[in-house]
């Protein structure tokens, strides 16, 4: 990659989470993802909305980049093509399915340990059975709006 006059070295692609269709769940997207510092991150990436330290990518604080700068990963990603972008394409439709699948096995948790509340009464501190009846009680809410996990409608 090259800015200006220098030749800028990010990760390998394919060795980051992004390149390979996920998300880093513990990495808050503020920090800079080279050397995770939180401070001062003045680049972005337009696709993926990682953020960098002008310092890491090797610029000067006064050189500029375009407002839609790609990093590598996503750069790599573009260049994808025939078999290996049909594998990478793959790959993340069935990290979204696992991901609903997660979701919907969340939803029916709730709705049981909402419906089985009673029996955990003498095994659960009071706050803690509440807390978990109100989180159920929300996830019950959120069924009824068509949200994740949702049961078709019944037959007319």
């Amino acid at each position: 990659l090259v800015a200006g006059s220098r030749r800028i070295s990010l990760p390998r692609p394919g060795t980051c989470c992004h390149a390979r269709g996920l998300t880093a769940p513990a990495m808050p997207a503020a920090w800079c993802s080279i050397c995770r510092g939180e401070d001062d991150l003045e680049v972005r990436c337009s696709p993926c909305g990682r953020r960098f330290h002008k310092q890491c990518l090797g610029l000067s604080s006064q050189q500029a980049l375009p407002v839609d700068w790609r990093c590598e990963s996503c750069l790599a990603l573009e260049e994808l093509e025939g078999e290996e972008r049909e594998r990478h394409d793959a790959f993340v439709a069935s990290q979204k399915a696992l991901s609903a699948d997660g979701r919907a096995l969340a939803n029916r948790r709730s709705t049981t340990l909402l419906a089985k509340s009673a029996l955990l009464e003498p095994f659960v501190p009071a706050a803690k059975l509440e807390e978990v009846r109100r989180a159920a009680r929300g996830k019950e809410k959120g069924k009824g709006r068509g949200g994740a996990g949702a049961p078709p409608p019944p037959p007319a």
